[in-house]
């Protein structure tokens, strides 16, 4: 599937890169666990 996030809040990814100095990092978005639906709330997380 395609996941879409819109009106993402970005101010605190960009202080924790400022603080590592690092700008990449992995992204992941974890679905709740619910049955016979076709769409769910995610919850991002960011790995460094």
């Amino acid at each position: 599937g395609l996941w879409l996030i819109d009106n993402a809040n970005l101010e605190e990814i960009t202080q924790a890169c400022a603080e590592r100095n690092r700008y990449e990092f992995m992204l992941t978005l974890g679905p709740l666990r619910l049955r016979n639906i076709t769409g769910s709330p995610v919850n991002p997380v960011a790995l460094f």
